[in-house]
């Protein structure tokens, strides 16, 4: 998964650039092209992106790649290709989270949209606010 989207890590997507929003609705409403090529891998994160024709296509593109390299990286038997999907779908939601957290948001007051600067704050102050929590459940456990 995470070579077919060029990261490093899973959880590091706040760079990434999906798939326009209107190029995945006009592919959803069947009047375009779906992935392929260069976008063949490349997701969706836009409004419904669980749901979308689009990302079906992408894992369906996956499935392939990840069965035929399935040996190469020492997995053996038989695994059912939903069992993968299913897994390819949570990769793609932990990838969309992450690239969610560092996009603009509409304000509190509802009146704008923030700024790349201020959605960058936004998710350092999440970051360490989960990591001070992570911190202070793990000192429970000891």
């Amino acid at each position: 998964f995470l070579e077919m989207t060029h990261r490093e890590r899973i959880n590091h997507f706040e760079d990434y650039r999906p798939v326009a929003d209107t190029i995945a609705l006009i592919y959803e409403n069947y009047n375009g092209p779906g992935p392929g090529n260069d976008s063949s891998f490349l997701l969706f994160f836009g409004f419904n992106w669980q749901k979308s024709r689009w990302n079906r296509s992408v894992v369906t593109n996956m499935l392939p790649v990840i069965i035929h390299k399935k040996g190469e990286v020492g997995l053996q038997g038989e695994v059912d290709e939903q069992a993968i999907a299913a897994l390819l779908w949570d990769y793609i939601k932990q990838a969309q989270e992450s690239w969610q957290r560092c996009n603009p948001r509409i304000t509190q007051e509802g009146d704008r949209v923030e700024t790349l600067q201020e959605a960058q704050v936004h998710a350092d102050t999440q970051a360490l606010q989960h990591s001070m929590k992570v911190r202070r459940n793990s000192r429970k456990l000891t």
